[in-house]
């Protein structure tokens, strides 16, 4: 079995990252604990919003923010509150701290960005490099002509379909 180790998000101790978790085991418990606490203020104690939520648990704002927006079930029936921190003239999304409009500009400009990258021209490995070795070569004629081992498209290297 092989032992694989990285940092804990949170307070960056080594841990064995086996199970996919980016949180040492201390930190996933004291995050889970959290969690908990924040869903019984929503759900039990019914609180309306986030400062409320804030006060009842005892944890920082910005703490519960985190855990609402990796549960947006939770944050569902929650009350806007304060100003929105982009803009600071409508009120915020519970959240996100955002309003609707400048949550809906984010999402539009990356999706900007998203097209800008997705549709933009690539450049040829042989434009780099002055040689272009075999297995280069062969890769290239391959994604050029479709004519990959599994799943090959009916396509000539002319274009022509059969």
């Amino acid at each position: 079995m092989a032992l694989t180790l990285g940092n804990c998000a949170t307070c960056g101790r080594v841990y064995n990252t086996r199970h996919g978790s980016e949180l040492c085991a201390d930190c996933y418990l004291e995050n889970e604990a959290a969690r908990a606490l924040v869903e019984t203020s929503v759900q039990m104690r019914k609180a309306r919003c986030l400062s409320e939520i804030a006060a009842d648990t005892r944890l920082d704002k910005t703490r519960v923010r985190k855990i609402l927006r990796d549960a947006p079930v939770l944050a569902r029936d929650l009350e806007p509150e304060g100003t929105c921190s982009q803009c600071g003239e409508r009120e915020a999304l519970a959240s996100s701290g955002r309003c609707v409009g400048c949550q809906l500009a984010l999402y539009k400009s990356l999706g900007d960005v998203v097209a800008d990258v997705t549709f933009a021209p690539r450049i040829k490995p042989s434009e780099t490099a002055g040689r272009m070795h075999v297995l280069a070569a062969v890769q290239e004629k391959r994604r050029r002509t479709g004519s990959y081992r599994f799943n090959a498209t009916p396509q000539s290297i002319k274009g022509a379909i059969f």
